[in-house]
């Protein structure tokens, strides 16, 4: 009892200055393990926002002294503010079913009017990691209106009886919103609302709500609430990719959870956060046992690495290997900006790279630097004077573009069709093409088979001109490459990446099946001198040779397959 006197002092102590941005979370942890998600989703916020802020945490009897100290460190590790408010739920609200997925702390933040005294307060969920300053949010104008959220982007993707349970309460999927991030006008509410007994009202007519306390603030507030941009709520599981923007988003990790992704890019960012948290010196231990659990279920994520789970220490390689990806990012980050975004080197030199597709992608510094398929250079550089002209270039398997736009820039008299086999693809393809003005002459497509194949190729007088392929289909060559199918092939210059360690002996099998109508030559994949970069001199060792890596899964060769014949195969 003198130990909790104590703490209680200490959070009195701290108190919001006039200018203070307010937050509040909400907690219920009757097994002391949910603590921690609230240390991280308050350390990302601490983090990123320099404004001083006075996070009120509501929660009850089952938020331990230990963990509450643990919050409080957090807090002045950052000079920053934090309350505990113990929360009494009224009478009629002790027995409501909350159902299986929720507990009672989703009611918590119905009585934000009632508990707090400020005019507003940014109100999170506690699965949520804010990659952006927080006063970005507050500082949105709610004009008026008694709440600002965003439109739930998952819920035309739930099942049709979730949406009728939606539409049974009144509320259009067009404008239902998510609670999981909202701004509170505290006066408007407390002048014009009374959340307690609409609430009461709320169970009378709706018995079967599902999203309790969501569906509740949609029934109430569904014509009058501020709309927010989707990258203030981004619901992981459900949000198109567009709205991921490194440093202006707020994650909301539904209907998976953070701190289950641990080997994957955006489950990083909660594993990112921990470390600032007393809870750091756990993680390891955390994500082995879990990797451990999950392996026993099955889960296909482990599958990758199952070999590697049956040792602690082999399982540090896996983590190392995570870890190693993160740091290419921030490699990549620092290239960018010495290169301005630009290749620097070799035939595409002076090629503009967006920003947000060569963070994804593990060969993006070697695009940069303009080392990408450096062995290729010779070839590329000759293709502007080839005796034969080529009239059309199909670059089949491109993640990004990068081939296709850089030839376009050097070759202004060719048509291009690129091949980019997803979506995401072909959209950072566009882009690509966008920003380096040559968009108007690139056609974009999802797939390609080798009867899809023919038809683009026949629509091209091969008589009087060539169609070169360039082909990068991570093993699929030899089934794509089929003259059986295609025999048009036989007079197209072909660029062929292949990856024998995908299907075994697919070099062989392509020069055989071509040595007769072209002239074939073999490239082997070789070294790279980062050296040669000035701006690399001072980075680590390891860094510079990470800069000039493609991110292969082993050794490739290239054939350049040039084709004997001037006319065309004739398809009668």
């Amino acid at each position: 009892m003198i130990e909790q006197n104590i703490f209680d002092r200490l959070a009195e102590a701290q108190s919001p200055s006039d200018n203070t941005i307010t937050i509040a979370i909400s907690i219920y942890d009757p097994t002391g393990s949910y603590a921690r998600h609230v240390g991280v989703t308050l350390a990302s916020i601490f983090a990123n926002t320099r404004n001083p802020i006075c996070a009120y945490v509501l929660t009850d009897e089952t938020l331990n002294l230990e963990n509450r100290k643990k919050l409080i460190t957090i807090a002045e590790r950052f000079n920053q503010n934090i309350i505990f408010i113990d929360v009494i739920l009224p009478n009629d609200w002790q027995n409501i079913n909350t159902g299986q997925l929720y507990t009672k702390a989703i009611l918590y933040r119905l009585l934000l009017p009632d508990l707090l005294q400020e005019h507003r307060v940014i109100y999170l969920d506690c699965d949520i990691i804010v990659d952006m300053d927080i006063q970005k949010l507050w500082n949105i104008p709610l004009h008026g209106q008694p709440l600002a959220a965003a439109k739930d982007q998952g819920i035309r993707k739930l099942h049709k009886d979730l949406q009728q349970k939606v539409h049974s309460l009144g509320v259009s999927l067009d404008t239902y919103f998510n609670s999981g991030v909202l701004v509170f006008n505290l006066d408007k509410i407390r002048d014009e609302y009374h959340l307690v007994t609409k609430f009461n009202e709320f169970l009378c007519l709706n018995a079967n709500s599902i999203l309790l306390d969501q569906d509740f603030l949609n029934w109430l507030f569904h014509e009058s609430y501020e709309q927010l941009h989707p990258s203030f709520n981004i619901l992981v599981g459900y949000a198109e990719s567009r709205y991921f923007l490194k440093g202006q988003q707020i994650l909301h990790f539904t209907p998976i959870k953070s701190w289950k992704m641990p080997f994957c890019g955006i489950g990083l960012e909660y594993w990112k956060y921990v470390k600032l948290t007393p809870w750091a010196n756990d993680a390891i231990d955390y994500i082995y046992q879990m990797g451990l659990n999950e392996k026993e279920r099955g889960n296909r994520l482990q599958s990758d690495i199952k070999q590697l789970q049956a040792q602690q220490t082999s399982f540090v390689s896996t983590i190392f290997d995570t870890a190693l990806q993160e740091r290419y990012k921030e490699l990549t980050k620092f290239i960018g900006h010495a290169t301005n975004w630009g290749v620097v080197r070799g035939p595409f030199s002076g090629m503009r790279l967006p920003f947000y597709p060569t963070l994804t992608n593990l060969d993006a510094c070697s695009k940069l630097l303009g080392t990408y398929k450096e062995e290729l250079h010779p070839i590329i550089q000759s293709l502007p004077f080839c005796k034969i002209p080529h009239r059309l270039i199909l670059d089949i398997g491109s993640t990004d573009g990068y081939y296709t736009v850089g030839l376009a820039r050097i070759m202004p008299w060719v048509d291009f069709i690129n091949v980019s086999f997803s979506k995401n693809a072909a959209i950072c393809c566009h882009s690509l093409a966008k920003i380096n003005g040559v968009e108007s002459r690139i056609q974009i497509k999802e797939k390609c088979t080798p009867s899809s194949l023919l038809d683009i190729l026949s629509q091209y007088n091969l008589y009087e001109t060539r169609c070169l392929l360039h082909v990068d289909v991570e093993g699929s060559e030899v089934e794509l490459l089929d003259t059986s199918t295609s025999p048009l092939l036989t007079s197209c210059d072909l660029l062929i990446e292949c990856h024998d360690y995908y299907q075994e002996n697919t070099t062989q099998i392509l020069t055989r099946r071509f040595q007769s109508s072209h002239e074939i030559q073999t490239i082997h994949q070789s070294g790279r001198n980062p050296t040669e970069f000035s701006f690399l001199h001072h980075r680590p060792d390891y860094e510079r040779w990470l800069s000039v890596s493609e991110g292969r899964s082993g050794s490739v060769t290239w054939l350049w397959c040039r084709a004997k014949h001037d006319p065309a195969v004739q398809i009668l």
